[in-house]
């Protein structure tokens, strides 16, 4: 390898650096952008073909399209907020240490362990006392 080609892939080598900080630093920010390109390649082929099958220009059937989801999403927000608002409501009375209270269920109170063994020294004690 000569002198020659590795000064040829300095500039290659500060972009790709330089991509990568950037990428880096960009990174809270691009989630919405890859969502929306993953999206954009996924419906591309219906867009085409309905494209194709009406005439219409692609941001007409794009924006009909958009309208669309955005009805249905309506539709379910309306017909979901009563019961979406219920559940709140029950999950609000049910005391502000629900979640302490699962997270004890699931992983047990630590001021038990002197009463009663959890699960995994169930399992360990018949080995241990043989």
């Amino acid at each position: 390898m000569d002198a020659r080609s590795f000064t040829d892939r300095r500039p290659s080598v500060a972009l790709v650096i330089g991509a990568a900080i950037v990428l880096w630093l960009a990174r809270d920010v691009i989630g919405p952008f890859v969502v929306a390109a993953v999206l954009a390649y996924a419906f591309a082929p219906l867009v085409a073909r309905a494209q194709d099958r009406t005439g219409w220009p692609r941001i007409a059937i794009v924006g009909v399209a958009f309208a669309v989801v955005v009805v249905i999403l309506g539709i379910l927000i309306f017909v979901l907020a009563g019961r979406i608002a219920n559940e709140l409501t029950l999950l609000s009375a049910s005391g502000p240490d629900s979640l302490a209270t699962l997270l004890r269920e699931l992983v047990g109170d630590a001021r038990d362990d002197e009463r009663e063994p959890q699960l995994g020294h169930a399992f360990l004690r018949p080995t241990v006392q043989r």
